[in-house]
């Protein structure tokens, strides 16, 4: 029974070391791979207004000030020039915005939601996309859902400069993750490994007493 128990620890800890490791290696490989791509001109830091976008059922006062004309007010970067691994977005609204999203879309296919983005709202009152790490073509944002809002332009930047530190900040989301499934892991593996301790035994027993 004790050698059970101090197998079952041995396992969670494994599988928590193992998540751990992982999560802090796929850091530094982003850090290394935006280092390697800023170096070369393929990841930059730029700043958008809203002139230079593509807006649909908005209202463009002039590049900081634009107003929802309809329930459907779009952003659009199309073509995007290079890569683009995060987009952080900050308005001062007139009122309650409603729902702020992105989309992306690769190889010239139309937004769907299945490649869609929640904004994580920062302290700062901007909020934060961090895109997959893949071929994107296209992005859309949808600051609003709600049609009349004035919307003045704070900052609208792609690829912002980030830190070695900032790629291990750690969102509720995955701190969520980190402490529940390494346990569900450790104890569908220990479930498994008991099942295949047992049928070696009873394959063993059954052996004995064939010999006998």
């Amino acid at each position: 029974m004790m050698k059970d128990k101090k197998s079952g620890r041995r396992l969670v800890i494994a599988c928590y070391g193992l998540v751990l490791i992982v999560w802090m290696l796929c850091n530094v490989f982003c850090f290394v791979q935006d280092t390697l791509r800023r170096a070369n001109g393929t990841l930059q830091t730029q700043e958008m207004t809203f002139e230079s976008v593509r807006c649909t059922d908005m209202e463009v006062q002039n590049a900081r000030v634009a107003i929802t004309t309809g329930v459907d007010p779009q952003i659009i970067l199309k073509p995007l020039a290079g890569t683009v691994t995060e987009v952080r977005l900050h308005f001062t609204y007139s009122r309650y915005p409603g729902e702020v999203n992105l989309y992306y879309a690769k190889n010239d296919a139309p937004f769907d939601n299945r490649y869609k983005i929640w904004g994580k709202a920062q302290n700062d009152g901007s909020y934060l996309f961090t895109l997959p790490r893949t071929q994107i073509d296209a992005i859309r944002i949808d600051p609003s859902n709600l049609a009349g809002i004035t919307m003045q332009l704070e900052s609208f930047t792609l690829n912002a400069p980030r830190s070695f530190f900032a790629y291990f900040k750690i969102t509720y989301e995955q701190l969520f993750a980190f402490l529940v499934l390494p346990g569900f892991a450790a104890a569908f593996l220990g479930y498994f490994f008991s099942l295949f301790s047992n049928e070696k035994q009873n394959k063993s027993n059954k052996e004995g007493k064939k010999d006998a």
